[in-house]
């Protein structure tokens, strides 16, 4: 590490064209053209500004605890997309899946979503509770436990929209994604996803998603920190024909 421990350092992002990160160290801004995000291995203090409401979210990251405690490309082209599309975050009830340290369901907060949960594994809800608080959400927004797979938890209401960024990348996670995402939809819910491609294995999850939703690209942004110089913004709706079964879905685990 370039700085003593326990010094933070601070990302800011900004929304322009496309996304740029900097790093301030030790007085010397560094572009992410000019180090990696994924050597970042302390705690991180991160900025995104919301041009629509010109406020600041600003969140916590600790990516030495492991992946769901870092910030990914794909939740800040998310942001961009419910930022230029608030229509479809106002008003709504809404859960994040995979929520991380939280940034994407805290800007939904910010443009005027009617709740928000912000879910992941029980070991980041703690994080996730914290940039909540900090960023004076707490009235809308909330931090909870959800393993993908597993029975909804009672107190969850089934939401109007869906929240998911990078949630496709682990194998044996495609089937409990998808059980899941089954279970919390309505009729009239939506899925909307930032998705960056990396492997070809993702088609799996793709494959059993088309099972039971109808699938879109909605949005796609150049970026060049990505695998394939761009990012995705994915919508998914239930299909009809599924409708009828999704009870009988929500506790089977054989997609």
């Amino acid at each position: 590490s370039t700085q003593s421990t326990g010094e933070t350092r601070r990302l800011k992002v900004l929304k322009e064209k496309n996304f740029v990160v900097q790093i301030n160290i030790n007085d010397a801004l560094v572009s992410v053209s000019e180090i990696d995000q994924e050597d970042i291995d302390v705690d991180t203090e991160i900025r995104y500004h919301v041009k629509v409401l010109n406020q600041d979210v600003i969140v916590h990251q600790k990516p030495q605890l492991g992946l769901s405690f870092k910030l990914w490309q794909a939740a800040r082209v998310l942001c961009g997309y419910i930022e230029c599309n608030a229509d479809l975050i106002r008003e709504k009830r809404i859960i994040e899946l995979g929520a991380g340290i939280g940034l994407v369901g805290i800007v939904a907060a910010k443009l005027g979503a009617h709740s928000v949960i912000l879910t992941d594994l029980p070991k980041v809800t703690e994080l996730l509770a914290q940039n909540v608080k900090s960023n004076n959400v707490s009235k809308i927004a909330s931090a909870d436990s959800l393993v993908w797979g597993e029975p909804i938890p009672l107190h969850i209401v089934k939401p109007d929209v869906i929240l998911a960024s990078d949630v496709v990348y682990l194998e044996e996670c495609f089937e409990p994604l998808v059980l899941s995402l089954v279970a919390l939809c309505k009729e009239d819910s939506y899925i909307l996803m930032g998705h960056e491609k990396r492997r070809k294995i993702e088609k799996r999850f793709w494959s059993k998603a088309r099972k039971f939703f109808d699938i879109s690209v909605v949005s796609r942004v150049e970026d060049k920190t990505a695998r394939r110089n761009y990012i995705q913004v994915i919508k998914m709706t239930i299909r009809k024909k599924s409708n009828s079964c999704l009870k009988k879905q929500e506790h089977n685990t054989n997609l």
